[in-house]
């Protein structure tokens, strides 16, 4: 398999900087995105998961926390933001955030995923109480 690998590899620079144990740059990162074999690609991954870690695989289960859609910075190619006033607009509060993040954990969450907006009025208590929160 490795043999065969190689061959494939060959017909790219990056792969075969991977291979090799080499760093990418962003020209190879450019290459791969243009790269025709993503099996090829996967194949290099898998040798080199097998080289570093064996059959060991781990996996992350992450909840997003959308903790406010309210947001001053209206950039044009974003759906998500809403003005204050909007009829839609909302910032959970501590208690609601406990409640999801409780919930997230219950499926088996083991991270949580901050996003949210650029809030004008929202202060560095309220994201210290929501760090507070979620540690806990």
């Amino acid at each position: 398999m490795q043999d065969m690998l190689e061959k494939l590899v060959g017909k790219s620079g990056a792969l075969e900087r991977v291979m090799a144990g080499e760093s990418l740059t962003m020209q190879d990162g450019m290459e791969l995105m243009k790269y025709d074999s993503l099996y090829t690609i996967g194949a290099v991954a898998d040798a080199l998961r097998q080289k570093f870690v064996g059959d060991k695989v781990t996996f992350t289960s992450s909840s997003y926390l959308n903790y406010t859609n309210v947001c001053a910075a209206s950039c044009q190619i974003c759906a998500f933001y809403r003005k204050e006033n909007d009829k839609d607009a909302y910032t959970l509060t501590p208690e609601q955030i406990e409640t999801r993040v409780s919930a997230a954990k219950s499926m088996g969450a083991t991270e949580m995923h901050i996003v949210g907006g650029f809030h004008p009025k929202l202060s560095l208590d309220y994201y210290e109480s929501m760090m507070k929160i979620i540690k806990k």
